[in-house]
Protein backbone atom coordinates (compact mmCIF):
# COMPACT_ATOMS: atom_id res chain seq x y z
CA UNK A 1 0.00 0.00 0.00
CA UNK A 2 2.80 2.49 1.04
CA UNK A 3 5.18 1.86 -2.01
CA UNK A 4 6.31 5.63 -2.15
CA UNK A 5 5.32 6.87 1.11
CA UNK A 6 7.54 10.39 0.84
CA UNK A 7 6.99 11.90 4.26
CA UNK A 8 10.29 11.57 5.90
CA UNK A 9 8.84 13.88 9.13
CA UNK A 10 7.39 11.68 11.75
CA UNK A 11 4.19 14.10 12.11
CA UNK A 12 3.90 13.58 8.68
CA UNK A 13 3.76 10.35 8.29
CA UNK A 14 1.66 10.18 11.17
CA UNK A 15 -1.20 12.81 9.89
CA UNK A 16 -1.22 10.88 6.47
CA UNK A 17 -1.80 7.54 8.14
CA UNK A 18 -4.60 9.32 10.44
CA UNK A 19 -5.96 10.84 7.09
CA UNK A 20 -6.13 7.57 5.75
CA UNK A 21 -7.70 5.71 8.38
CA UNK A 22 -10.56 8.43 8.96
CA UNK A 23 -11.28 7.93 5.00
CA UNK A 24 -11.39 4.05 5.84
CA UNK A 25 -13.53 4.26 8.84
CA UNK A 26 -15.95 7.07 6.81
CA UNK A 27 -16.26 4.72 3.78
CA UNK A 28 -17.31 1.96 6.31
CA UNK A 29 -20.44 4.17 7.37
CA UNK A 30 -24.29 3.53 6.27
CA UNK A 31 -25.58 5.84 3.36
CA UNK A 32 -27.86 7.89 5.47
CA UNK A 33 -24.80 8.82 7.98
CA UNK A 34 -22.70 10.26 5.08
CA UNK A 35 -23.59 13.75 3.05
CA UNK A 36 -22.69 15.09 -0.15
CA UNK A 37 -20.47 17.28 1.86
CA UNK A 38 -18.73 13.79 3.79
CA UNK A 39 -18.20 12.83 0.25
CA UNK A 40 -16.53 15.71 -1.49
CA UNK A 41 -14.10 15.50 1.65
CA UNK A 42 -12.96 11.79 0.96
CA UNK A 43 -12.14 12.75 -2.22
CA UNK A 44 -9.91 15.45 -1.30
CA UNK A 45 -8.56 13.51 1.56
CA UNK A 46 -8.23 10.51 -1.27
CA UNK A 47 -6.29 13.01 -3.08
CA UNK A 48 -4.28 13.69 -0.30
CA UNK A 49 -3.46 10.25 0.35
CA UNK A 50 -2.11 9.43 -3.23
CA UNK A 51 -0.04 12.58 -3.23
CA UNK A 52 2.00 11.22 -0.34
CA UNK A 53 3.18 8.53 -2.31
CA UNK A 54 0.28 5.33 -1.07
CA UNK A 55 -1.14 3.43 -3.74
CA UNK A 56 -4.90 3.50 -2.84
CA UNK A 57 -6.45 2.43 -6.15
CA UNK A 58 -8.59 0.51 -3.90
CA UNK A 59 -10.11 2.61 -1.38
CA UNK A 60 -10.73 5.24 -4.76
CA UNK A 61 -12.79 2.21 -6.59
CA UNK A 62 -15.02 1.87 -3.02
CA UNK A 63 -15.39 5.63 -2.68
CA UNK A 64 -16.63 5.78 -6.25
CA UNK A 65 -19.41 2.85 -5.37
CA UNK A 66 -20.33 5.00 -2.41
CA UNK A 67 -20.89 8.03 -3.91
CA UNK A 68 -22.75 6.07 -6.96
CA UNK A 69 -25.03 4.45 -4.07
CA UNK A 70 -26.05 8.03 -2.98
CA UNK A 71 -26.32 9.30 -5.88
CA UNK A 72 -29.16 6.55 -5.98
CA UNK A 73 -30.54 7.43 -2.71
CA UNK A 74 -30.59 11.40 -3.32
CA UNK A 75 -32.42 10.37 -6.60
CA UNK A 76 -34.70 8.21 -5.35
CA UNK A 77 -35.60 10.34 -2.21
CA UNK A 78 -35.76 13.58 -4.98
CA UNK A 79 -38.13 11.78 -7.09
CA UNK A 80 -40.33 10.60 -4.23
CA UNK A 81 -40.61 14.09 -3.02
CA UNK A 82 -41.23 15.61 -6.74
CA UNK A 83 -44.49 12.96 -6.24
CA UNK A 84 -45.63 14.45 -3.16
CA UNK A 85 -45.22 18.31 -4.39
CA UNK A 86 -47.10 17.42 -7.81
CA UNK A 87 -50.38 15.62 -5.72
CA UNK A 88 -50.08 18.34 -3.26
CA UNK A 89 -50.10 21.17 -5.99
CA UNK A 90 -53.24 18.98 -8.10
CA UNK A 91 -55.13 18.73 -4.35
CA UNK A 92 -54.77 22.58 -3.78
CA UNK A 93 -55.48 23.07 -7.47
CA UNK A 94 -58.40 20.79 -7.31
CA UNK A 95 -59.82 22.87 -3.92
CA UNK A 96 -59.48 25.95 -5.59
CA UNK A 97 -61.90 24.93 -8.51
CA UNK A 98 -64.20 23.73 -6.48
CA UNK A 99 -64.45 26.97 -4.29
CA UNK A 100 -64.70 28.79 -7.50
CA UNK A 101 -67.70 26.60 -8.65
CA UNK A 102 -69.47 27.35 -5.15
CA UNK A 103 -68.70 31.07 -5.64
CA UNK A 104 -70.48 30.53 -9.07
CA UNK A 105 -73.30 29.14 -7.71
CA UNK A 106 -73.86 31.97 -4.78
CA UNK A 107 -73.09 29.21 -2.45
CA UNK A 108 -72.18 30.97 0.92
CA UNK A 109 -69.35 29.97 3.10
CA UNK A 110 -71.46 31.05 5.85
CA UNK A 111 -73.90 28.09 4.80
CA UNK A 112 -71.56 25.45 5.95
CA UNK A 113 -72.41 23.65 9.30
CA UNK A 114 -68.76 24.27 9.99
CA UNK A 115 -69.01 28.11 10.25
CA UNK A 116 -72.49 27.54 12.38
CA UNK A 117 -72.92 28.40 15.77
Amino acid sequence: MALEFRAKNQHLRTGCLNVLLSLIDMLCQSLQDLSIDDLVGADSALTYVKDSGFKVDWLGKKLEEVKEKKKEEWWYADSRIRGRTERLEAEVLRQRNTSREREGKGVSRHCYPSNIG
